[in-house]
């Protein structure tokens, strides 16, 4: 027994250890750690208790969403003007459908505060573990919300929110659930590097949780049953379903959070998070005086139609890597070109000169290589943004054009080419920054394009035609975005 726990404890310290150097998390190496991560994932889950599933047939599923139709009504939710239902394609799992012709701007959805699952507030603060267990996690909200949901799932049989959890699917299409395969076909992208580092974060705070609940020695929640499978369906639940809600306290009168941000906690709301996405206005707000999250529809729809919501007016890998779909052609999506800074003498000033147009990030796991993060947006039509220009111009420029420019208090490139405070050879570089990022972007890109749509062809593929889907329509989109960019000559929008 002994023996068994050291070689526990010893999995455990590897996987930190794993998860906490630099070098594991280069983009040559992902892969490779992708896989010894899983491996010793593996060998944590043999020595816990499995996860129990729960999906069922679908007359199952819909015996469940008529179980949680009810239970939200018993809660005093309002739900007289759609129904819970099985969506036609499976890949989308469950849905909500009109069960009248609603206008827009119809309140067609009360959800009481009483049937939100919450760390906060409410029955999700169960007291086997509200004062033993989470004030340990009251300084990262979104796992506090994971132990609480996993705590649930263990205790489903005596749980308050169990017409909700049986609802659930059992995985998600996230990074969590992606094999390494999934990192192969789309290694060298930069979706790639963020979806690992998504990956690599839920280790270190798997950890954490492990340990913690191990030491708080909790009968309602033994650590023997903390197994990855459970942190990691628990974290799934949160990052796809996780809404600010104000505290019974607070002073938020909108679903929105407040500018101080210190009213709102993240909440599941039963029922209102089945809704899918399509791109509209966002409608939904909690009222303080009936203590209900409210949601007016955002457009007309017909009796037996899918009702939808939005979920935000996000860009596509966001929603990728935290939700697990892509919507196709969104005319909000956008990317991050990564412009390289030098880290010369003159690297203080070159951060000055940007620090109001780009995020200047640095790699540790690439060495600490340091670059400008800038965005394109399909809505700009191929047109780079000033931010852009003024970006690049930062990284070429030389120490007496730098001082000039910041002599001039001028921030714009036009301006700054009108002045004649840079020639154009120094035009001509800040052009060729671009289009090397340009390129350096691109090329994963199509070759990942390419390799996701030949997978989603094979027999393996159509197992995870979901994954591939998302791919696929986030790649097209991105290549489509930087293909309309024309960089032959420095042209501007107008300011």
């Amino acid at each position: 027994m002994r023996m068994a726990q050291r070689d526990h404890d010893q999995a455990f310290t590897e996987l930190l250890l794993l998860a906490r150097n630099e070098e594991n998390w280069a983009s040559a190496r992902v892969q490779q750690t992708i896989v010894l991560a899983q491996a010793i994932l593996e060998r944590i889950d043999a020595k816990l208790e499995p996860l129990t599933t729960r999906a069922g047939s679908d007359e199952e599923q819909v015996s469940r969403l008529r179980d949680l139709s009810d239970w939200i009504s018993r809660c005093g939710g309002e739900d007289s003007a759609f129904t819970y239902a099985r969506h036609e394609n499976a890949v989308y799992g469950n849905c909500v459908k009109a069960s009248r012709d609603i206008e827009e701007g119809d309140i067609v959805m009360r959800i009481p505060r009483k049937a939100m699952l919450s760390a906060s507030f409410g029955l999700g603060r169960h007291p086997a573990i509200a004062s033993s267990l989470l004030p340990h996690f009251v300084d990262n909200n979104v796992l506090e919300l994971a132990i609480v949901v996993a705590f649930h799932k263990l205790n489903i049989e005596t749980s308050f929110f169990r017409p909700y959890l049986e609802i659930m699917p059992d995985s998600f299409n996230l990074p969590l659930f992606w094999g390494s395969d999934m990192f192969v076909l789309i290694q060298a992208t930069p979706t790639c590097v963020r979806a690992a580092r998504s990956f690599r974060a839920a280790l270190v705070l798997f950890y954490r949780a492990f340990k913690t609940i191990e030491t708080a020695n909790i009968s309602a929640f033994p650590a023997s049953r903390m197994s990855w499978s459970l942190f990691r369906w628990a974290f799934g639940v949160v990052l796809t379903r996780q809404n600010n809600v104000p505290l019974p306290s607070g002073g938020a009168s909108v679903f929105h959070p407040p500018t101080d941000g210190t009213d709102v906690v993240p909440a599941l709301v039963p029922g209102w998070d089945m809704m899918n996405h399509a791109t509209g206005a966002m409608t939904t707000r909690f009222e303080l005086e009936s203590d209900c999250l409210v949601y007016p529809s955002m457009a007309k729809c017909a009796a037996g139609e899918e009702l939808c919501m939005c979920y935000g007016l996000r860009q596509n890998e966001l929603f990728v890597l935290f939700s697990g779909f892509c919507v196709r052609d969104s005319p909000f999506d956008s990317l991050e070109l990564a412009l390289p800074l030098p880290q010369d003498d003159i690297v203080k000033i070159r951060e000055l000169l940007v620090k109001n147009h780009a995020e200047v990030e640095r790699n540790q796991a690439s060495g600490g290589e340091v670059f400008l993060s800038v965005s394109v947006r399909r809505n700009e039509g191929g047109v780079l943004s000033p931010a852009a220009w003024m970006s690049a111009l930062g990284c070429v420029v030389d120490r007496t054009e730098a001082a000039a420019i910041l002599r001039s208090r001028l921030s714009s490139f036009q301006e700054i080419v009108a002045a004649g405070l840079v020639g154009e050879q120094t035009q001509n570089k800040a052009r060729d920054v671009l289009k090397t990022a340009v390129r350096d972007y691109l090329a994963p890109l199509e070759t990942a394009l390419v390799a996701v749509t030949d997978a989603s062809k094979t027999e393996e593929g159509k197992t995870k035609l979901a994954a591939l889907a998302a791919f696929q329509n986030l790649f097209s989109g991105q290549v489509e975005i930087l293909q309309m960019i024309s960089l032959s000559s420095v042209v501007l929008p107008e300011e």
